[in-house]
Formats: C-alpha cells, structure tokens, sequence
C-alpha cells in the first residue's frame, strides 16, 4: 500500500519521539518559535485593529517566546569553567531544575493566553479577564518602595490607572453578574485570573486532566517551588546530561515546549484573520507539523 504524504510526515514525527533525538527536536522548536513571532508580526506590518484588552497580547506572546529560547538553550547543556578548580572545562551540565521551572513559566503563558484570548466567546466576559489580570498587576507593583523621581512618577500613574480600571470593570455587565463578595474582593486584593485556578483553565483550555499538560504540571511545580523532588533527582542523577534520568528529561521538556508552541500558534491563527492567510502560504509539512502537535496536546493518555 502506497503511504500519503501525510502518513510520511506522521512516521517521521514518530521517529524523532521514538529515538528521543533532541537535537532535531530543539531545531522543530527554534524553528516553530521563529515562526511564530513571524506570523503574529502581521499584525504590526498591516496595522490590524486590536481591541482594549487585546493590548498586551503581544507581550504574551514574546514572553512565550523566551521561555522556549530559555529551554532550548539549557538543553544544549553547559560548560564548567572554573579558575580554582582542576575539574574546569567539564563538558555536558545541565540545569534541570532551571529547566522545569522555566517550562512550568512557559505552560502558564500559555494558559494565560488561553484565559485572556481564546476561551468563551462573551466580549464582555474577556474584557473582564483582561482587566482583572492587568489590575492585580497594577495593585501589587504599588507596594513598590519609591526611590527616585522615575519611580515615584510611576507609582502615581499606577494609582490613576487602578481608578480607571476600576470604573472600567464596574461598568461591565460580567463584572455584575459576580456576587458581593467575589466583586468587594476583585477591587479590594485584585484576581489575575478572575478567581479560577489553573485546573480550571485547563478543563476551559480542552487541556484534559489525563492530557500530558495536567500530569506533567505537577511536576514542573515542584522543582519550581523547591521542594524535596528537585533536591533528589540531583542526588541520583547529578547535572550532567549523560546521565539517562537527565537526558529524558531535557527532552521530553523540549518536545513539550514545541506542542505549547504549535497550540500557540494554532491559536494566533484561529483568532485573526490575516495570520490565517499567511500560515496558509507555509509549506505543507510545516502546517502537518503545527497542527497535528496542537492536536496532540488535547490527547488524553
């Protein structure tokens, strides 16, 4: 039986999991993540209107971005160089646990721009999201401690735009369908994301509690938190990423960034138009890649 192109590209895919080839996977990587501030700077080049509360998204998306250069780069490993040391000029270390938490920081992006952008289709609802997100930013930078002129100037304009936030929030028909004391609580202490938890944005996400997003979460919040976990695995495994433990986890991470970034940019395609147009122009293996690694991320296991 004659394969189709798509069955070649699904084998190859398949091939680079199988063989845990992490160099042709942090190359996938760089290259997705490349193109996707290449799809989303169509934005900037025709002007494309954006509404109040898609003001920031740009911001997302570099912060995204940077997370996933972050893993690449940990994962090409270091080198120990030390002036005091005779050991110095050790090739192979690697950060796990820096690894882990900046994936954790990448999922969370993620998430992030899921729960601003891309789940519910009430306007009015989003606006909300936006808003609380950026006000809670606003009431926390307050506590600041004021230093100079710049940051003083600063402090009052933060103060000025709580106000304005505030109003915008009151007047906003989501705002009212809260109860008493989810409102007194969203102006009084602020809810980055309107008073859910994460595993209620990944249940809103299609992200399945028995996807590889939901169990591999736990992992990633432990090492970022400093827990015991981190603490063992660099007793058994050390930091080199010769060791079997380290180099699973260098890549499986990796892989797992370069689905993060396909539903990213599977999301920035779904959301505007004139990004769809352009995605559409790609080489048909690219657009096999994207969508079919967005589609895994959805998969229960």
């Amino acid at each position: 039986m004659e394969l189709s192109e798509n069955n070649l590209f699904a084998i190859e895919l398949a091939r680079n999991f199988d063989t845990k080839n992490i160099q042709e996977i942090q190359k996938i990587l760089y290259d997705d993540l490349d193109l996707l501030v290449y799809l989303h700077e169509i934005l900037a080049e025709q002007k494309v209107p954006l509404e109040e509360n898609e003001a920031m998204s740009e911001e997302l998306i570099m912060k995204f971005y940077l997370h996933g250069l972050t893993i690449c780069k940990i994962g090409e490993t270091y080198e120990f160089k030390s002036a005091r040391f005779n050991r110095s000029n050790i090739l192979g270390l690697i950060d796990v646990s820096s690894l882990l938490a900046v994936g954790r920081a990448q999922l969370e992006t993620l998430l992030m721009y899921q729960h601003l952008y891309m789940n519910g289709s009430n306007k009015d609802e989003q606006k909300l999201r936006y808003f609380a997100w950026i006000y809670t930013a606003l009431l926390q930078r307050r506590n600041t401690p004021v230093i100079d002129e710049k940051s003083k100037a600063q402090k009052h304009s933060d103060l000025k735009q709580i106000q304005v936030l505030k109003e915008k929030m009151k007047d906003l028909n989501s705002f009212k369908n809260l109860t008493s004391k989810q409102q007194n609580s969203l102006l009084e202490n602020g809810s980055a994301k309107l008073f859910k938890h994460w595993n209620k944005i990944f249940d809103e996400s299609g992200f399945s509690e028995k996807g590889i997003f939901a169990k591999f979460y736990y992992i990633l919040s432990a090492y970022s938190h400093s827990e015991g976990l981190s603490v063992l695995q660099m007793k058994s495994a050390k930091y080199f990423i010769n060791n079997e433990n380290n180099s699973d986890i260098a890549f499986f991470q990796t892989f797992f960034s370069m689905i993060m970034t396909s539903i990213m940019i599977t999301n920035i395609v779904v959301k505007h138009e004139s990004v769809a147009k352009r995605f559409e122009d790609l080489d048909k293996k690219v657009k096999f890649r994207i969508d079919f690694y967005a589609r895994m991320g959805k998969w229960e296991y």
